[in-house]
This record gives C-alpha cells, sequence and structure tokens, in this order.
C-alpha cells in the first residue's frame, strides 16, 4: 500500500457488485482492506445480483457463492444514524440513495471507494477502483 492511502474503505454498491462479479474490483475486496458498508447498500447489491450475473456471464451460483464470500463489515443504521442528516445535506441532491453510505463514512471517518462522479467533492477522499488498484500496487 502506497503511503497516505487508507487500509479502510466504506464501498458503494457498483464497486461490491463489480468485484462480486469477478471484475477488477475483485482484486481490491481480497487485497487485506478492511471493507464496509451498510444494510441498505448491501441489499442494493443482493438486488442487482441477477442483472450482473446476466451482463458478466456468471452463474447465480456463482455470483451467490461470492456474496456469501466477500469480506465486507456491513453496518446497521443505528450505527451511523448521527451523521444521516449531514450526510443528507451532503449529497441528498446528488444521490438520495447514497445518504447511508456517506453517513457511514462520516461516522467512520474513512474514504468512500466508488467510481461514482457524485462522490468527487466531498468532505472525505473517495477512491476509484483504478486508484486503489495502483495504491496497492495491482
Amino acid at each position: 500500500m502506497k503511503p497516505g492511502v487508507s487500509s479502510v474503505v466504506v464501498a458503494d454498491a457498483n464497486v461490491l457488485l463489480s468485484a462480486i462479479a469477478g471484475r477488477a474490483a475483485s482484486r481490491v475486496l481480497y487485497s487485506g482492506l478492511e471493507i464496509h458498508t451498510t444494510e441498505h447498500t448491501w441489499a442494493e447489491v443482493k438486488e442487482y445480483v441477477p442483472v450482473f450475473q446476466e451482463r458478466y456471464k456468471r452463474t447465480i451460483e456463482e455470483m451467490e457463492m461470492a456474496l456469501q464470500a466477500a469480506p465486507v463489515n456491513i453496518h446497521k443504521r443505528n450505527v451511523y444514524a448521527d451523521q444521516l442528516l449531514n450526510a443528507e445535506r451532503i449529497i441528498a441532491d446528488k444521490d438520495p440513495d447514497d445518504v447511508d453510505l456517506l453517513a457511514l463514512a462520516l461516522k467512520l471517518e474513512t474514504p468512500i471507494w466508488s467510481n461514482d462522479n457524485h462522490f468527487k467533492d466531498l468532505p472525505l477522499k473517495r477512491y476509484t477502483t483504478a486508484e486503489l488498484l495502483n495504491a496497492l500496487g495491482m
């Protein structure tokens, strides 16, 4: 890991789905980083598994096994509830579905792992998959 890069991240649904589908993000997922997400985000991941399964020509069994094996810490809303209003103020106008994710990142004071551009200009660092792969020397 390069100096100055966090070893803990809060992951968005898009990168988690990509990782579970076996794309480049899977190298980040299994790199040893400490990865966190919300129950809300994890539910979104589960909802879109069939779409990614079809898109990347994976079997549903492969996707389900990858989902179960994913080393992700999943947090209930009560863990970051005190940051929800702050997160809503910051990101609700860009993507209301990401309020919970930002609230968790604010609570843990850690960067967000996402390829979504609406996370670019926030009070926390955002890493794309490419940036993390580079930082990890992969």
